[in-house]
């Protein structure tokens, strides 16, 4: 039998703690084996892209690899987290609540 497979954790926009966290394909991080990101790509880098394949979830293999984070473009990081939230290039969802949107208006105030 397969052993389960390591997610990548999600990078996290630089105001909001660890509670929540999840997986680059959606898990709660809680739930299951995780590493970094920059875990991930020292793992691909020592491995080779078709070994570390057998051993890292393919769906957060190339969310990650298409998606930087904060300190990549912060702009990217908000667009992600706008998609995310708002449902957009995934079928409509209602689950992901507003909590960027109340984020947003937050930080507007304080500017």
């Amino acid at each position: 039998m397969k052993d389960p497979v390591d997610h990548i954790l999600r990078p996290r926009l630089p105001w909001r703690g660890d509670e929540g966290a999840i997986t680059e394909c959606g898990y709660d991080a809680a739930k299951v084996r995780t590493l970094t990101r920059d875990e991930y790509f020292a793992r691909r880098k020592e491995l080779g892209q078709r070994r570390c394949a057998m051993v890292t979830c393919m769906t957060c293999a190339d969310t990650a690899a298409r998606w930087g984070d904060w300190g990549d473009d912060p702009r990217r990081a908000l667009e992600r987290e706008i998609a995310w939230e708002c449902g957009l290039g995934y079928r409509t969802r209602t689950d992901h609540g507003q909590r960027l949107r109340d984020e947003l208006a937050a930080i507007a105030t304080l500017i």
